[in-house]
């Protein structure tokens, strides 16, 4: 019994050591190096594998001068070196090759595949690529190494100097917060699906933050758990063809981002957020936003463009649907070319569920140097939410590059700039403006629609051009400088419920200021000031004369005593003597500033404070008549000072003074009538020195036509 055991103990061992001599011994993993040319599943193309090929978890070195081809799918190697050439795939069977680490390729080295192979190989990547050489993943339509990204914990990097081509690029992160961050000049092939980002599994984020990603022909889908995000200085390239983008697009670069054809689009679904914040974004096509999709503009240059190479078909150039949520608080958007067809607008922006917020950046109609000719429709802007600036660029001369207000009034949170050679048609739109107003092109403007100055700072009127308008509003609030030079003319109506500003030159003789006429110049629609110094021939300088309209906030008054709806101030740059008259509306309707006071019992009041109004009339108002004064007629017998606001005047019935009070804000609403204009004429002589405080007031509610 004892002895048969033995020689079952013995046999055991004997076989166990036959298994052993069969396979050999790994303790730890191995360094693989390349012995000279050959295939991968070759021993003797290998030193340092124990005797085999590379196994999983061996670091693997490809040497210089050497080409391993790889003639069977991998183990999964803990890292890969190559210093001469890797070729992967030998025939038309596909191979895969794995490394879980990093996958270094030296200066003047190789990674490719054979234009023979005619199939698509996979290179599985759990680490970093740093390619000093060549990466070469498509030599032809037939043939391709497509890169998979699969490390699931921890972001990964592409880098180095070397030419980099992919197949395909998958970024298998796992989630949308991993990254594959790539700081090298990479190319990827130009077939469907060959740099979607985002799908299932295949979840994750890639940034360019250094060099340049150029992707070929063929729509790029970035779905709702995938990114590409353009950072630092990095830039990137789509030829030909879409970017969908339902995941998040992110912009934020020294370099530039640049897409399509002209017949091409970026559309951001449902579920994307776009954040365009810094860099050069060329989209050659249109800008689709569509229903839940978030788009944030904070600072880059986009540029738009539907005639490139190809021209857009059918599509709005910028539509930003009415789902959609926008915020633009800088940058700017321009619309390089009006579209070849006719149909759609080039700024279509919808009101409807989702938010939007213009409180910054301009648009930009033309770039000031193309000339392609558009439609006969040309620039058609239709925003159904206030914008914030709009520049009308010079068109050189283009045909039908015009701009062309549709559907929608346009109101402006920021200002209207139209260049020379830039033209604005209103076309049966009313418009207004929260900031300035400069024309240095051409406006044209349709009768009996409005254009209004709604801002809550100090607005301006400038540009080279006159602009005539239609009716002509200042909202309480708004303060409206207007040029001596250029003055606008308005056809129809003035309506300053606001604070108008004007600056003249009186130098003996006899300056109207802000005297609105027509187009024609045989009437006017508006007067305010003439400041007269023809009989002491003074010269008072620079002038600046301020009215404050059909507002009762002027002052508070006595029982008895009403004050008309308009109040005034006179600053010269000089002391000298002259006659003032003084207007205000008084036909009646809507613009009736005389509060009810019949015309023979108004009066004219100087500020001589503190809190203290004094009726310097010596007659009765009249509707087309002047009054004359002489020196003692006024408060204080002295001359126009140089003092601040100046000196300050309003129109009140006769009886007792009006009280002056720190103004704390203007208010009126506009009525619905159109009241044709009677100047009332009072004038007063050698004014005296006073001052009135006014404080800011909160800024009224934008007046829509």
């Amino acid at each position: 019994m004892f002895f048969r055991s033995r020689v079952v103990i013995l046999a055991t061992a004997v076989a166990v050591a036959a298994v052993a001599a069969a396979r050999p011994h790994r303790a730890s993993a191995n360094t693989c190096t390349s012995t000279g040319t050959g295939s991968w599943n070759t021993v003797a193309t290998w030193s340092g594998c124990g005797g085999t090929v590379p196994q999983a978890g061996d670091d693997v070195v490809i040497a210089a001068a050497h080409t391993v081809t790889v003639d069977v799918s991998t183990n999964a190697l803990a890292s890969l070196s190559v210093d001469g050439t890797l070729t992967i795939g030998n025939n038309s069977t596909a191979r895969t090759v794995t490394v879980t680490g990093d996958l270094t390729i030296a200066s003047g080295a190789t990674v490719q595949v054979l234009t023979t192979s005619n199939n698509n190989h996979e290179l599985s990547l759990g680490g970093n690529l740093s390619n000093a050489g060549t990466f070469s993943g498509e030599p032809d339509a037939d043939s391709e190494i497509r890169i998979t990204f699969s490390n699931t914990s921890v972001n990964q990097t592409v880098s180095g100097a070397g030419t980099t081509t992919f197949g395909r690029v998958n970024v298998a992160k796992g989630s949308q917060s991993l990254k594959v961050v790539c700081t090298a000049n990479v190319t990827v092939s130009g077939e469907a699906n060959d740099f979607d980002l985002g799908d299932g599994t295949d979840a994750g984020t890639w940034e360019q933050s250094a060099g340049t990603l150029t992707k070929a022909a063929s729509t790029v889908q970035i779905t709702n758990d995938g990114g590409l995000i353009v950072s630092g200085s990095g830039s990137f390239t789509l030829s030909d063809d879409n970017l969908d983008v339902d995941g998040i697009l992110t912009v934020n670069t020294s370099g530039t981002f640049a897409m399509g054809d002209g017949a091409s689009s970026l559309n951001a679904t449902t579920n994307a957020v776009v954040t365009l914040t810094a860099g050069a974004v060329d989209i050659f096509g249109r800008f689709n936003a569509t229903a839940g999709s978030t788009t944030t503009i904070t600072g880059a240059t986009i540029r738009i463009d539907p005639q490139a190479t190809n021209n857009l078909g059918a599509g709005d150039v910028v539509n930003f649907a009415g789902g959609a949520n926008v915020t633009m608080s800088g940058g700017s958007i321009t619309i390089v070319d009006p579209k070849a067809a006719n149909g759609d607008n080039e700024v279509q922006i919808v009101s409807g569920g989702g938010s939007k917020s213009f409180s910054g950046g301009t648009i930009y109609l033309g770039d000031g140097t193309s000339t392609t000719a558009g439609s006969t429709d040309a620039f058609r802007v239709n925003a159904g939410v206030p914008i914030f600036n709009l520049t009308i660029r010079n068109q050189g001369g283009g045909t039908n590059r015009f701009v062309d207000l549709v559907m929608n009034d346009l109101d402006l949170n920021g200002s209207l700039v139209i260049e020379s050679g830039g033209t604005l048609q209103q076309n049966s739109r009313d418009i207004n403006v929260a900031g300035d107003w400069t024309n240095s092109g051409t406006f044209t403007r349709t009768a009996t629609f409005d254009v209004t100055f709604d801002g809550t700072g100090t607005q301006t009127i400038a540009g080279s051009s006159t602009t005539g308008f239609a009716d002509w509003f200042i909202v309480a609030g708004a303060t409206v400088v207007v040029p001596a030079a250029n003055q606008p003319t308005a056809e129809t109506n003035v309506s300053n419920q606001g604070t108008l500003i004007q600056t003249r030159t009186v130098n003996a003789a006899s300056v109207a200021f802000l005297d609105v006429r027509n187009a024609a110049d045989s009437a006017s629609t508006y007067r305010a000031v003439v400041v007269d110094t023809t009989g002491s021939g003074d010269n008072l300088g620079s002038t600046t004369v301020t009215v404050r309209g059909n507002t009762v906030s002027c002052t508070t008054t006595g029982a008895g005593s009403p004050d008309a709806r308009r109040c005034y101030s006179i600053a010269p740059s000089s002391e000298g003597d002259a006659v003032v008259t003084l207007n205000a509306f008084n036909a009646g309707g809507p613009f009736d500033e005389r509060n009810t006071i019949a015309d023979a019992n108004l009066r004219v009041y100087q500020y001589t404070g503190p809190s203290t109004w004094t009726n310097i009339s010596s007659g009765a108002g009249s509707a087309g008549g002047a009054f004359s004064f002489n020196s003692g007629d006024t408060a204080s017998g002295e001359p126009i000072p140089i003092s601040g606001e100046g000196i300050h005047f309003l129109l009140a019935a006769t009886g007792a003074s009006p009280t002056a009070v720190t103004l704390a804000g203007l208010s009126a609403t506009a009525g619905a009538g159109r009241a044709p204009l009677a100047a009332l004429g009072l004038v007063v002589l050698a004014l005296t020195t006073v001052g009135l405080r006014r404080a800011a007031g909160p800024g009224a509610a934008r007046r829509h036509g």
